[in-house]
């Protein structure tokens, strides 16, 4: 699996995108929920079309991985052709915006939910997508346990690390590895929040 080159004149990171063995290339989605979200290319403005473009849509395959629901440190691997994965964003989005007063008909994201969390027709797609399903991967090197010992590394210098060790456990080229950082808290409502650090 080959990372693809960010495109020229493309801003913001790369996209996390591969060509396969077999030429077809697959875009990858993480998220720590079970849950596929993406948007669609349409800048800001007033009214977006729900069947514009999808950001994945360029791509063969779209991989969705996410923490297993039951088993800690593992995650589950979806791998959806694109054009099945659209259908069913388009389709969903379509019928939400029409749920939603005609001046916030303009949301730009799309998603299917792998559990049964989202609203109707967009959840369940863990069994909807069953022939997908690729299986589930163990990711030891995440834990919730905080450190035993410190190494004296930088946080740049450890998360390089684990990003190196992933990439060798995976057996991609290091450069196919994405490590974010989020804060995982409750609010006052005892409800889990997350916000990006890195």
């Amino acid at each position: 699996m080959t990372p693809l080159p960010k495109p020229p004149g493309a801003k913001g990171p790369a996209p996390q995108a591969y060509r396969l063995p077999d030429g077809k290339t697959v875009h990858l989605k993480t998220n720590a929920k079970p849950i596929l979200v993406t948007s669609n290319k349409v800048k800001d403005g007033p009214q977006k079309p729900v069947d514009a473009a999808l950001r994945f849509e360029k791509y063969d395959y779209v991989a969705a991985v996410f923490r297993h629901p039951d088993k800690n440190n593992w995650a589950s691997i979806y791998v959806i052709p694109t054009v099945v994965a659209a259908k069913a964003a388009k389709e969903h989005q379509a019928a939400h915006l029409k749920k939603m007063p005609k001046g916030k008909r303009d949301n730009r994201l799309y998603a299917i939910y792998f559990d049964d969390a989202g609203p109707g027709e967009q959840s369940g797609y863990a069994r909807k997508w069953v022939e997908y399903y690729i299986g589930d991967i163990e990711l030891p090197l995440i834990s919730d346990e905080p450190p035993i010992e410190r190494t004296g590394e930088t946080p740049d210098q450890l998360i390089e690390r684990h990003r190196q060790e992933i990439a060798s456990a995976l057996r991609v080229v290091p450069e196919a590895v994405t490590i974010n950082v989020a804060l995982v808290f409750a609010d006052k409502d005892g409800k889990t929040r997350s916000a990006f650090i890195r």
